[in-house]
């Protein structure tokens, strides 16, 4: 709670009240002027605020960006800020007004943290675990509807309940199945986000061709055959984001397959993101990363892979599924960014040179 002083005084439910600003009324509604997200009657619902005080009264002020939890009685005031509230036409006092009356307020700065992704529709292709549940959680938490893919249908319908999402279980690269999942949006979207399988590795003498068949599928048709469906339907300006990795970077008997597949993602996304603008397209590339995919690959040598990379990466810890949600997110918000690769790895390209 922020420590600012204001005036204490509670403006007369006659006080001017701007476009896009909100007052409470006595029995915790709103009265709305030209509100874009409201209208009159809407519920006071969300819990965050900033320079609040301890008794709100009818007619105290809400700012047009914030929404506060109340019960029975109203529990924090919420002020905008001085430098863009209105005030009453030939008011003669030299300070700065709050609905009409003087304030003490000592700076306009806000502190609020207005969720980027409110309103926006996200989909995630392997959203039931590992990065694709995380960053599910994390645009969750910024506002976005989710919709949520993947082929475990019990572990999907566990996350949908978690996190009130719209679930699909079907595997991505049956893709005619995957067409018809894009066919089937109810609406336009804004952001998809592509996980997938562990890389497969192996040396030429034990090579599964068939094994290498469905990673190509994995790695490189499904983000095609996912660009060509979206494209129509994410929104101008939406992302397509991919999940790749950084391992195949190096040179190593067992790496033929996935430095191939490692060198083509930034290339495609390059292309992609020429292709199909406005929306963007856009290329994590993960080191390690403490997944249950990771456990399942290394089995009992998860703990002293860990253990390695606390002492050794530049970071001193292990790069989690929430490091990366954090970053798809951030590029899901920021809309300047397109073609572009982004390594998340904690320093180990450095490390292992």
């Amino acid at each position: 709670m922020s420590q600012h002083a204001y005036s204490s005084q509670v403006p007369s439910r006659n006080s001017v009240i701007g476009q896009g600003f909100k007052k409470v009324t006595r029995d915790g509604r709103l009265e709305v002027a030209d509100f874009k997200d409201g209208k009159p009657g809407d519920e006071v619902v969300h819990k965050t605020c900033f320079l609040c005080h301890d008794a709100a009264e009818a007619g105290d002020f809400i700012s047009p960006i914030t929404r506060l939890d109340i019960g029975k009685e109203l529990l924090a005031l919420i002020a905008i800020p001085v430098s863009s509230k209105p005030t009453p036409q030939g008011d003669s006092n030299s300070g700065p007004l709050i609905g009409g009356i003087m304030s003490t307020l000592s700076t306009a700065s806000s502190t609020q943290h207005e969720p980027g992704l409110r309103g926006q529709t996200v989909v995630v292709i392997g959203g039931s675990a590992g990065i694709g549940l995380e960053t599910a959680r994390r645009a969750r938490a910024e506002g976005a509807n989710l919709i949520l893919t993947a082929r475990d249908p019990d572990r999907l319908q566990r996350v949908g309940l978690e996190l009130g999402a719209s679930v699909t279980a079907f595997d991505a690269t049956d893709f005619q199945r995957l067409g018809t999942f894009f066919d089937e949006l109810p609406r336009p979207i804004d952001h998809v986000l592509v996980t997938g399988p562990g890389p497969y590795y192996a040396p030429l003498a034990d090579f599964d061709f068939e094994a290498a068949r469905r990673d190509l599928e994995a790695h490189i048709l499904l983000p095609l055959h996912i660009a060509r469906n979206a494209a129509s339907k994410v929104r101008p300006g939406g992302t397509l984001l991919f999940i790749g990795g950084t391992g195949g970077r190096r040179t190593a008997v067992g790496l033929a397959l996935i430095s191939a597949l490692t060198a083509a993602l930034p290339a495609m996304t390059r292309n992609l993101a020429l292709e199909i603008a406005p929306v963007r397209v856009n290329l994590i590339a993960a080191g390690f990363v403490d997944t249950p995919l990771s456990a399942a690959i290394l089995g009992d040598q998860l703990d002293a892979r860990r253990e390695h990379l606390r002492t050794t990466l530049p970071i001193r810890r292990v790069v989690g599924p929430a490091d990366i949600a954090a970053l798809a997110v951030h590029l899901m918000i920021n809309t300047a960014v397109t073609g572009a690769t982004f390594d998340i790895d904690g320093g180990q390209q450095i490390v292992d040179g």
